[in-house]
């Protein structure tokens, strides 16, 4: 069994869901820190690593095919916002 799944089981989801809101917003104030120049890079480079640590037990917790179907898709839109967008550049540019 894999750290995430055991820690579901022994946290719970509810509990895990709150602990993903909390390291969530830890993320925000770590960039907003950053951005204003009193923050640190390797904090934000924490909070990143805590999320990232939270995202795959959401993963786990919700359908994670659907969750990778998804982001595939908004990813593909993305390129094809940035190609349209480069076209419209050289075009204009």
């Amino acid at each position: 069994m894999n750290i995430y799944k055991r820690v579901l089981e022994v946290h719970g989801a509810a509990h895990q869901k709150v602990k993903a809101i909390e390291e969530l917003g830890e993320l925000i104030v770590a960039l907003a820190k950053e951005l204003n120049g009193i923050g640190s890079h390797e904090s934000v480079c924490e909070e990143i690593a805590d999320v990232e640590n939270m995202i795959a037990q959401l993963k786990i917790m919700f359908d994670s095919n659907a969750i990778d179907d998804i982001r595939t898709h908004k990813l593909q839109r993305l390129e094809s916002q940035l190609n349209n967008a480069t076209e419209d550049f050289e075009e204009h540019g």
